[in-house]
């Protein structure tokens, strides 16, 4: 090996060392028809060495398409496949005069360059013969300082291995010298390229020929690698092929922090006991930062008959080396880390992965995956095992189901691979349909449009994008204009640059400069020509008859509103009238709790809404809606313009529907009243804020005293309700008040609203985040919702009342029980003893047994219900909520106390509904264990923890689930039942169905 230093750079070549380093003119040379495309084969089961299908395949690919274009070109090799002798001899196939190879980190420059010196496997493959000379490979790892340095050090080398904070290091003169001798350059992991440094390098090198190598060409931060994809070998074709051994997964079941990475480690070691029987396996566990691979670490090194090194960014390079280096050299059974060792780190013997820390990334877990189930030539290796918490609430929907029990790894791991990627090749196609665009340097995929868009009708059914200039205002102002057009799409982009005059003075020399973007495309199937503009002086009237003829008519006025059209719960944030006086026209903008005098006047004869603009849900999702009945409809979010043009899609279609009626969309939105005083109506419950229910419940502590209690085991309830006019409630957890509250309202300079903690004088605190504040601060921002008997709310001082007619709950529908024996006003059946008189031991009894898989007892504060019972069939799964209540008078009554606090319950379901499934499934298993007075039980009257856990796992392979709701109270009978207790029964029958779509049933006496 001959090895010299050029500026402080190593420079190799596998060659006589006494012998000087041959001219780079002659390697090249020298590689002319001396390098050959072997393919592996197998035949008779006798096997001959070759290139994979997949390197064959992307060598083929970059030939073909160098062959006919320089054009930035990307090639998907799964981890393990062989990108780098993919490298290897593109570079002797093409004779590449110069070639730079980027990658991401130093490790892997130095492993990459031993690759490049040596030429991988492929002399023992048969792809070159003794007739190529090896190349001359530079290690550029010090900065260069002088021109003349740059030259030398290129001059000597074929091959040049770099990252790219080196290279972002060398000043300009360095660089130019770079910039003139390279002719190709590689990328190595290219999902890093589009990092600001990368990007920079790149575009310098843009007249060069440029191939990317990347396992995951996608990026879940939403940045797209670009480059024509030319070549993409699925990650379940290789694992079809053997290039992947196969993965067996053990899920951990543990709630309890303290004790999930002992579990974890627990099942690692049991793993790798049983792998070194037969195999050198080697065990990697991941932690997500230095100070839990260091606490991960202790609790490996407690299994003595294994040797465990732990190595993260806190130790020295020399230290980091020496534990690689002993890792290679088989003397480490466990390493603990936190960066995975590194990209590119090749180590056959990681077989057995132990995640203290899900990666919650989906390149970085392919990559994790492909790392430990690439097999290596002429040597069995066992399979790999993979060892991780289901648990994880911060798991993202993608690797919900990739985490969870029983998951197939080796089904699931090459679909979600196919899935993204596909996703991305659809967008590449839409972004690469724009070819005008990259020639002028701008990154099409990266323009984020805000939602918003005007519509015409095109009536003559086609269109002339290339005529878009006679339509433009103005024109004489317009200094540049860059255009590009989506033909397939029909989709019309172009940017103006304008130089506009400051309106401050005359001064000519003095201008700004303004650039706009305009969006133009044209929906065949429903006729519509959508104009979208960050130019919001214009409806762009002029613009779209250039394009589609002087007969494209702008869609306005009342119509418009049938964007709202399928937004439920929507609450209007801004109403403009346009009132008609005589000839004149005044416009009147209402926001707030003015909204609701708004709406009032807009129903006069000579007012119409002008613009509304709200917030709700669509198909599951928080939406915002704007319109205004000139012509513009819009949403606050911002997205590519691929979602640009589905939403426009998807708006213009309902304005458009004859079948939906205007007049009756915004009869019955949500309008909120400001208020002084505390509505004089019985409360029936008090609730979290909705913005609570919208996050993980272990996302909230609260402590007291110095002790913590979670949000899963805490509630606030109602203290002495009654029609009064005031709020007092107590914060319980465990079964413990500890905290009591009062809402407060007044009137200064205008209403407003606190809460009050009344007892004890020590402060309850909320941690949510990194923020730690008093519940009453916190209450203040995220207000908890106080329900009334009529179904009217009141958040804070804002009062909300229905704009309903409730027709009272039908008698037919209760269903009356024999309750002989129990006490009916006994309601809880307590921990032990038992009581088993009580309507909950009655209840649980009787659903063991019925068809049931689980009954479980949620009693106490943070329940879902007082019992839950679940039932697996076919096609779903049945979940059950029942929410029980003694009857005060100890009979069957016609008292509608009886119902208030059961019924109030019941409309707290509805959260529910809109969480993960998932989460209903966690909340119960974080609290198996029910506690009271010291004495504990398990909830599980029925079923175990294991078939809780296997229909957690159902449900997050996206198996459906069904809630029902039930409201059990002996104390109301349909022979005495009132209109009162049906009307209540009526309201929360329409907040169960109006809210969520769940069917309430009432359970009385005979």
């Amino acid at each position: 090996m001959k090895i010299e230093k050029i500026a402080g750079n190593f420079v190799k070549q596998d060659i006589d060392p006494h012998t000087p380093f041959q001219p780079t003119n002659l390697v090249t040379s020298s590689w002319a028809d001396n390098c050959f495309i072997i393919r592996e084969a197998s035949k008779n089961g006798i096997k001959k060495d070759g290139l994979r299908n997949p390197q064959v395949g992307a060598i083929y690919a970059a030939l073909s398409h160098w062959a006919c274009s320089s054009e930035l070109a990307t090639v998907v090799m799964p981890t393990g496949t062989g990108k780098t002798e993919t490298m290897l001899t593109l570079l002797l196939l093409q004779q590449c005069e110069k070639l730079l190879v980027i990658v991401p980190t130093d490790p892997l420059r130095e492993q990459i360059a031993e690759k490049f010196v040596s030429l991988g496997i492929l002399k023992s493959l048969g792809i070159i013969n003794d007739n190529v000379i090896y190349p001359v490979v530079g290690i550029f790892s010090k900065k260069i300082s002088t021109e003349q340095e740059a030259k030398s050090f290129v001059d000597k080398c074929n091959v040049i291995v770099a990252t790219a904070s080196i290279l972002n290091k060398c000043n300009p003169e360095v660089f130019t010298v770079f910039k003139e001798h390279f002719s190709h350059i590689f990328i190595d992991e290219a999902h890093h390229s589009e990092a600001l440094t990368w990007f920079k390098i790149r575009d310098k090198f843009s007249d060069k020929v440029i191939l990317q190598f990347t396992a995951t060409p996608f990026r879940n931060d939403s940045k797209r690698i670009d480059g024509k994809h030319i070549f993409n070998f699925p990650l379940k074709k290789a694992q079809e092929e053997g290039y992947y051994k196969e993965i067996k997964f053990k899920p951990v079941y543990v709630y309890d922090d303290a004790l999930r990475d002992e579990k974890i480690a627990e099942l690692a070691i049991e793993q790798l006991r049983e792998d070194k029987k037969s195999f050198k396996h080697v065990l990697m566990a991941r932690a997500e930062n230095k100070n839990k691979a260091e606490k991960v670490h202790a609790i490996y090194q407690r299994y003595t008959e294994f040797t465990s090194a732990c190595i993260h960014s806190g130790l020295s390079a020399t230290e980091k080396k020496s534990i690689k280096a002993k890792l290679l050299k088989g003397e480490i059974d466990i390493i603990v880390c936190v960066d995975m060792l590194g990209e590119g780190f090749d180590y056959p013997y990681l077989k057995i992965a132990a995640f203290h820390d899900i990666r919650k990334s989906l390149p970085v877990t392919l990559q994790f995956a492909g790392r430990f189930t690439r097999t290596k030539r002429d040597e069995e290796l066992g399979n790999a095992t993979f060892i991780a918490s289901v648990l994880d609430a911060d798991v993202k929907e993608e690797l919900g189901q990739l985490y969870a029990e029983d998951t197939d790894w080796n089904y699931l791991l090459p679909r979600f691979s196919e899935q993204k990627t596909q996703e991305e090749i659809n967008k590449k196609r839409f972004f690469d349909s724009f070819k005008a665009f990259k020639d002028k340097k701008i990154p099409i995929a990266d323009i984020k449009p805000a939602l918003s868009t005007v519509i015409f009708d095109n009536y003559s059914q086609k269109w002339n994008p290339s005529n878009f200039r006679k339509g433009l205002e103005d024109k004489d102002s317009i200094t540049e204009i860059y255009e590009d057009l989506n033909t397939q799409d029909k989709v019309l982009v172009f940017i103006t640059e304008r130089k506009t005059y400051i309106d401050w003075g005359n001064i000519k020399d003095i201008g700004n400069t303004t650039w706009d973007l305009y969006v133009v495309y044209w929906d065949t199937k429903t006729n519509l020509l959508f104009i979208h503009s960050s130019d919001k002086s214009s409806h762009h009237q002029k613009l779209a008859k250039a394009i589609a003829g002087e007969n494209a008519r702008l869609l306005t006025g009342q119509d418009l509103f049938k964007c709202f059209y399928g937004i439920d719960r929507l609450k209007l944030q801004n109403v403009g009238l346009a009132e008609h006086l005589g000839k004149l026209i005044r416009f009147i903008m209402r926001v707030g709790t003015d909204i609701e005098q708004a709406l009032t006047d807009a129903d006069k004869d000579n007012a119409e809404k002008s613009v509304i603009f709200g917030a709700g849900y669509e198909a599951g999702k928080e939406v915002t809606m704007g319109c205004s009945y000139k012509g513009r409809i819009w949403s606050k979010r911002t997205n590519d313009l691929e979602s640009l043009i589905t939403w426009s899609s998807d708006v213009g279609r309902k304005v458009i529907d004859k079948s939906i009626s205007v007049e009756n969309l915004l009869k019955r939105t949500l309008i909120p009243k400001s208020v002084d005083s505390i509505p004089k109506k019985y409360p029936v419950t008090i609730d979290w804020n909705d913005d609570v229910y919208r996050k993980y419940e272990t996302r909230f502590t609260f402590t007291i005293n110095g002790i913590n209690y979670e949000l899963y085991n805490s509630e606030l309830q109602l203290v002495n309700p009654d029609d009064s006019g005031n709020i007092r409630f107590n914060f319980i957890s465990k079964g413990l008040v500890l905290a009591e509250f009062e809402l407060v309202l007044f009137k200064k300079d205008y209403e407003d609203f606190k809460f009050i903690q009344r007892t004890p004088t020590q402060k309850l605190h909320i941690t949510h985040g990194k923020k730690t504040e008093t519940v009453e601060e916190f209450f203040y921002r995220s207000t908890p919702k106080i329900w009334f008997v009529d179904g009217s709310s009141l958040e804070g001082n804002k009062y909300v009342k229905l704009k309903e007619n409730t027709t009272p709950y039908s008698v037919d529908k209760i269903i009356a029980w024999d309750w002989s024996g129990v006490n009916l006003r006994a309601e809880a059946q307590d921990v032990y003893p038992k009581i088993t008189d009580s309507i909950q031991y009655f209840c649980v009894q009787k659903f063991i047994a019925e068809d049931y898989d689980i009954v479980y007892d949620d009693d106490y504060s943070g329940e879902i219900a007082d019992v839950v019972t679940i039932k697996e069939n076919s096609n779903e799964i049945i979940m059950e909520l029942y929410h029980l209540k003694f009857a005060k008078n100890g009979k069957p009554a016609g008292d509608i106390k009886d119902l208030y606090e059961v019924c109030g319950q019941a409309q707290k379901s509805y959260h529910w509904k809109h969480k993960e499934p998932k989460e209903l499934f966690d909340h119960m298993l974080r609290r198996l264990t029910k506690t009271y007075k010291g004495n504990t039980c398990s909830r599980l009257e029925k079923g175990s923890e294991e078939e809780l856990i296997k229909l957690l796992t159902k449900v997050k392979k996206s198996f459906p689930l069904e809630l029902k709701v039930y409201i059990v109270q002996p104390g109301i009978s349909p022979r005495l039942v009132t209109q009162e207790q049906l009307t209540l029964l009526a309201v929360t029958e329409n907040h169960l169905m109006k809210q969520a779509n769940i069917p309430l049933t009432v359970i009385g006496s005979k």
